[in-house]
């Protein structure tokens, strides 16, 4: 045998020994101290075998399917990433606005699509028909308060600072780690 062979033939038998004693750690470990697996499956962690839970509940849920969502969540989906793809892609801020109208037509409480149909008016200087918008929203939603804080933006831009005051301290009431909201309360003050 030639010395460089030796050497690679060493390199192997230590990487696949550095391996094996890895494997038995783990397996060590995992004997030892089973509720630190996650749902106690030790087979899959150190194998990677589906369907080798622990649990046969588990195992019988691995071959299903997910639910199917309605044709109303599907469009749903649909025109919010239409919406998304006019407002990244295309810089088109009036197309956005149109899809994010056809998914409050489906629904009329969408939380992400009103706050994002708002945004694009405060942006395209109508804060008005924003406010009104968000103040509908914040009458089926009153403990977000994410829409108290864009109902806040939006008042700011209109120049209400009593009104944009009390919306965010409103969002500060449902969410006391609001910092922006704190910033903003401030800098109203």
């Amino acid at each position: 045998m030639t010395p460089a062979a030796s050497i690679a033939q060493r390199k192997v038998s230590t990487v696949f020994a550095t391996r094996l004693t890895v494997m038995l750690i783990v397996a060590v470990v995992v004997c030892a101290a089973p509720d630190l697996i996650p749902g106690g499956s030790w087979p899959v962690l150190l194998f990677d075998v589906p369907g080798a839970e622990a649990n046969p509940a588990e195992r019988r849920r691995v071959g299903r399917k997910k639910p199917k969502k309605s044709r109303k969540e599907r469009a749903i989906e649909r025109h919010l990433y239409t919406a998304q793809y006019f407002l990244l892609r295309e810089n088109d801020p009036k197309a956005a606005a149109g899809e994010y109208r056809k998914v409050l037509k489906l629904d009329r409480g969408h939380v992400e699509a009103s706050l994002a149909l708002a945004g694009i008016q405060v942006r395209r200087n109508q804060a008005k028909k924003a406010i009104v918008l968000l103040k509908k929203l914040a009458k089926k939603r009153p403990g977000e308060g994410r829409i108290w804080h864009a109902l806040g933006r939006a008042s700011t831009a209109l120049g209400d600072h009593r009104t944009a005051l009390a919306s965010y301290k409103k969002a500060l009431r449902s969410d006391r780690f609001d910092v922006e909201a704190h910033w903003l309360i401030f800098d109203q003050l």
